[in-house]
């Protein structure tokens, strides 16, 4: 043992103590006051660039509050927060991925998820969905309904009954009591009128108008035209080499 140091006053002590005191360094040996002011100079740059804690982090895992006879219910947690009121049922659920809200005897459902929201109104009855593919809507008891779809939009109205359909190869309308469709295609375009059944077709060879009760038809293509007229049958067909006419009851077929 170095009996100088207990003779020697207590500065010298203290200095003699830094000098012989060295910690291990991965650059060789240091004194522990460098080794000190190197690890608080790290500790300091640490704090600086870490993130700011999350909030609810500094509060106990959950807080309940229960309030009778009127039946309040709050229960906080990290990651959700539910208020339920009675007699009125109105919950809350607040979470990281997904918000709920139910009010009854209105019966309001709103879902908010990363992925979907979902809000159903009643005794009206509205729903609406909201997803990365689709779009649902439907109103009732006036019964509209929309689906939005990558691939489709269809809408749908009652009592008056119009249905519209949007594809990327076709598109369909029909209206109902009146019952008027319509169908475009890349190919072809039909529209069908009723109760006065007219039917018109387009295609890129081919022209078809039909017109009932009075049963008309008429055909139009690159090489023929053809117009039927019934219930008195006249026949009219057209070709570059020949013309067909056909009359009934006359039965007269000239060429």
């Amino acid at each position: 043992m170095d009996y100088t140091l207990c003779k020697s006053p207590l500065g010298e002590q203290i200095d003699t103590l830094k000098s012989r005191t060295t910690l291990l360094h991965p650059g060789g040996r240091m004194g522990w006051q460098e080794r000190l002011e190197e690890w608080q100079a790290g500790f300091t740059a640490r704090r600086a660039t870490s993130p700011a804690p999350r909030p609810g982090l500094g509060v106990p895992l959950s807080v309940v509050l229960t309030l009778r006879p009127l039946s309040v219910v709050l229960t906080l947690r990290p990651l959700s927060v539910v208020l339920t009121l009675r007699p009125l049922s109105v919950v809350l659920t607040l979470r990281p991925l997904s918000v709920v809200l139910t009010l009854r005897p209105l019966s309001v459902v709103l879902t908010l998820r990363p992925l979907s929201v979902v809000l159903t109104l009643r005794p009206l009855s509205v729903v609406l969905t909201l997803r990365p593919l689709s779009v649902v809507l439907t109103l009732r008891p006036l019964s509209v309904v929309l689906t939005l779809r990558p691939l489709s939009v269809v809408l749908t109205l009652r009592p008056l009954s119009v249905v519209l359909t949007l594809r990327p190869l076709s598109v369909v309308l029909t209206l109902r009591p009146l019952s008027v469709v319509l169908t475009l295609r890349p190919l072809s375009v039909v529209l069908t009128l009723r109760p006065l059944s007219v039917v018109l077709t387009l295609r890129p060879l081919s022209v078809v108008l039909t017109l009932r009760p009075l049963s008309v038809v008429l055909t139009l293509r690159p090489l023929s035209v053809v117009l039927t007229l019934r219930p008195l049958s006249v026949v009219l067909n057209r070709r570059p080499l020949s013309v067909v006419l056909n009359r009934r009851p006359l039965s007269l077929s000239p060429v």
